[in-house]
């Protein structure tokens, strides 16, 4: 679970810093967009890996558990970023 705060702390980071360079310019808005896009993937291909372990696990265990944790963390990142996105991407 450490690894993934840290990841997304780099990637908070990361898209903060990107965030002062805005401006109305399209092809900032369109880069700004793929990199959102190429995050969401990569969010729930990381949460698709994890249900890897669930079926290793038995239901209940400190693993399984750990592992659900991620995987609801994973998508719930996911789809936030995924809602910015329709808002700000999908309308231009």
């Amino acid at each position: 679970m450490k690894h993934i705060t840290l990841l997304l702390i780099l990637f908070l980071g990361s898209a903060s810093v990107d965030a002062s360079s805005h401006s109305k310019d399209k092809n900032h808005l369109k880069k700004d967009c793929e990199e959102m896009l190429a995050g969401i993937v990569w969010l729930l291909e990381d949460a698709d890996k994890e249900w890897a372990f669930l079926k290793d696990n038995p239901e209940g265990s400190p693993e399984f558990i750990e592992h659900t944790l991620k995987i609801k963390w994973l998508t719930d990142v996911a789809a936030n970023y995924a809602e910015i996105y329709e808002v700000f991407c999908k309308r231009n």
